[in-house]
């Protein structure tokens, strides 16, 4: 064994703790994508309230009840999605949150990419691409939503699995922390 999922999230904690974010490791989480990420949308939105720069990372594979074969998505997609949708507002503009989910095997769901990015401007930026977030979660088109905003992430094939890894910060990160 050369790898764990522990090593993925451990590795990511460390970089973010290196970068001055107060580190919350939530392990691995399974089950529905959409409950997890319901479930994330309170301490995120805690940590807004609070100020400071926070970190959530967490691992493992949520799954995702899909009622539309035709959607284009995946676990990480549907994931971020909800999240965005559920967090307050809807992430206005110049909020400092931004996400990240993906699959450390560089596919998610249906299509060739890892997961995608989020950030304050997502929504307004698939919106304005003619997605509509709501519906696209609702028809398991998450990945066609981020791929309207441009926040999709491709890898290719990495040639590991340790599931997968989601990080979520908020705060303003000092320039240049994270590369």
């Amino acid at each position: 064994l050369i790898g764990r999922p522990a090593d993925a999230r451990s590795a990511a904690a460390a970089e973010l703790a290196r970068a001055g974010f107060a580190v919350t490791d939530l392990g691995e989480a399974g089950g529905d994508a959409l409950a997890l990420a319901a479930t994330m949308a309170g301490p995120v939105a805690a940590a807004l309230a609070a100020g400071g720069r926070h970190a959530f990372v967490s691992g493992g594979e949520a799954t995702v009840t899909v009622s539309n074969p035709a959607g284009q998505g995946g676990r990480n997609t549907a994931w971020l999605l909800a999240l965005a949708l559920a967090l307050p507002a809807a992430l206005p503009p110049g909020s400092p949150v931004v996400a990240f989910a993906a699959d450390t095997d560089g596919r998610d769901g249906t299509g060739p990419h890892a997961g995608a990015f989020l950030d304050a401007g997502t929504l307004a930026r698939a919106r304005a691409a003619g997605a509509d977030p709501a519906a696209a979660l609702a028809a398991d088109d998450s990945a066609a939503c981020f791929a309207a905003a441009g926040d999709l992430f491709t890898t290719g094939p990495t040639g590991t699995n340790v599931n997968d890894l989601r990080i979520v910060l908020t705060g303003h990160p000092e320039a240049g922390a994270l590369g």
